[in-house]
């Protein structure tokens, strides 16, 4: 329970505002709801006696002021971002010499966008020369989505636009962790002062082909920030990148956010595009330390059926994995398969042996059944399909045609013959 003096406050400045603006029963209520806050600890009534009326009809649960003071939260550290990025854009401007020279990333860019009613789309195919693009009004959905995502940031990401050749990059401030911010700007930040150990400006090399950079009026200028597809990319990559089981929640939980307001904005179509391309970028999409939050929750399913679309839209190879019989846990793995076997005969002979064979494996991970029991007494250990995939990645990719079907025919023999998957996988180990 928050304390009761923040309880009042925010309930009094409801009951303020809305007396200036609503003069009705909305300002009653929003009295009440002051009231209420007050005495629900003082033992206090309602001085009004039409807030009375309505005190008595209304629910005040700790979940509701929780809400309120939450709110409240965001709205302060809203108007603090604005004087933070009023001010590091004061010292190093956006544009030099006629050029864009740099923009707003990260969590600073999601917080500006909250407040913002108009974005500029610019013309990526003539950056760094600033030429405005696409002009859109923000929907109602993506505002709220992220006003959901407002938070306080570690530090100020800076995305140099034109390949570091620029002025961003040789700025003196890039070195401070605190550029004397004004006090102002200092409820936009987690640390502060002696509390920062690291550098409140992030230089982070573009490395988008055609980056999608919106212009917004924002602390009195125009303000150039990651656009709301890119934003959405952007997590992807960083789940895929830095993912771990102790951050999923809130990893995947932003994704969400940032999803909900690009889907607001752009068709389905356009939103799986710029995931093929994020993918793409650094062959993230066949790295194989990249860890996946496949196993859905309600902070995560988002992100995985956004994942698995790009996937069965990528060209090459997302025709061959939407007929799979595989859970989704294993995606990127088959995905990486098909993209090491590029004839369509062998992406068909895989395709094929998955799944005849995956009823069987889905079996062994069945605790309990005597094919996990059997799977574990033949030295099997994990997931049996991390097992059976890892398997069809140890097969080389030979040019000769039809050998490697013939070698997942002779797999698919042995398999049904022994259910002995471990010593298949150690067999095909060998031999590669």
């Amino acid at each position: 329970m928050p304390p009761i003096k923040a309880i009042e406050t925010i309930a009094g400045a409801a009951a303020e505002s809305a007396a200036k603006a609503l003069p009705s029963r909305a300002a009653i209520a929003a009295e009440a709801f002051a009231a209420k806050a007050g005495a629900g600890s003082a033992g206090k009534g309602a001085a009004n006696p039409a807030a009375a009326e309505i005190l008595g009809g209304m629910k005040i649960t700790d979940q509701s002021v929780n809400t309120a003071v939450a709110a409240q939260q965001r709205s302060e550290i809203m108007k603090a971002n604005e004087v933070l990025v009023d001010h590091v854009t004061g010292l190093i401007p956006q544009v030099q010499r006629g050029k864009l020279d740099w923009i707003l990333g990260g969590s600073t860019a999601v917080n500006a966008l909250a407040s913002a009613r108009k974005i500029a789309i610019l013309d990526s195919s003539r950056l760094p020369v600033i030429a405005p693009g696409k002009a859109m009004t923000l929907p109602e959905q993506a505002k709220a989505s992220y006003g959901g995502f407002v938070r306080r940031v570690d530090d100020v990401d800076a995305f140099v636009v034109n390949g570091g050749k620029n002025r961003f990059l040789d700025s003196p401030y890039l070195a401070s962790a605190e550029i004397h911010l004004p006090g102002t700007a200092h409820g936009a930040l987690r640390a502060v002062g002696e509390q920062r150990t690291s550098r409140l400006m992030q230089a982070v090399k573009m490395e988008f082909d055609n980056p999608e950079i919106a212009a917004i009026q924002y602390a009195g200028k125009t303000v150039y920030v990651t656009g709301p597809a890119q934003l959405m990319t952007n997590k992807m990559r960083q789940v895929l990148l830095s993912y771990a089981p102790a951050d999923a929640r809130k990893m995947t939980g932003d994704f969400s956010h940032l999803l909900d307001a690009a889907t607001s904005i752009y068709p389905e179509k356009t939103l799986l595009q710029y995931g093929r391309q994020a993918l793409q970028r650094n062959d993230l999409l066949y790295r194989r330390e990249i860890l996946v939050p496949w196993d859905k929750t309600p902070e995560n399913a988002k992100f995985v059926d956004y994942l698995r679309k790009v996937l069965e839209s990528e060209e090459k190879n997302g025709g061959f994995l939407k007929g799979l019989k595989i859970d989704s846990v294993d995606s990127i793995t088959a995905m990486r398969l098909f993209e090491k076997h590029q004839a369509a005969a062998d992406k068909t002979a895989i395709a094929g042996f998955i799944n005849r064979n995956a009823d069987f494996v889905r079996k062994l991970d069945v605790k309990g059944s005597a094919e996990h029991a059997l799977y574990v007494k033949q030295g099997g250990t994990g997931r049996a399909s991390d097992t059976f995939f890892l398997m069809l990645d140890h097969l080389p990719a030979n040019a000769k045609a039809g050998a490697l079907k013939q070698q997942l025919q002779e797999l698919s023999s042995q398999l049904a013959s022994t259910s002995n998957l471990p010593k298949l996988h150690k067999a095909v180990l060998a031999k590669s």
